[in-house]
């Protein structure tokens, strides 16, 4: 006993479709020019933080932040380290994020 199926097309299970896949060059970075990040982090083919560079300054806010909740006695000096960065994160942070509301409110 067969079903027929008249509002569907015949299936072809011999036909496999695969997806076209193109890769565009990208000539330039696809992220803003902050000030804080240095011109080689903007290469064409770039690293880790290439869609937006001061997200490597939130990762160091962050782990400062971390560390600064632990008890003052568990506090050693790489903790203190990283609080030291975040402090200068969150400086370049601000100073970015200022700079930008300032340009875009005109």
């Amino acid at each position: 006993m067969t079903i027929e199926r008249p509002m569907f097309p015949p299936r072809a299970e011999s036909e496999l479709r695969t997806a076209a896949i193109i890769s565009f060059p990208r000539p330039r970075p696809i992220a803003r020019q902050y000030l804080s990040t240095a011109e080689s982090e903007y290469a064409p083919r770039p690293r880790r933080y290439a869609k937006n560079p001061l997200r490597q300054h939130v990762t160091r806010l962050s782990m400062a932040i971390v560390e600064a909740n632990k008890l003052d006695e568990f506090i050693d000096a790489e903790a203190l380290e990283y609080i030291r960065k975040g402090v200068k994160a969150a400086r370049i942070l601000a100073d970015e994020l200022g700079c930008l509301a300032d340009r875009l409110e005109g």
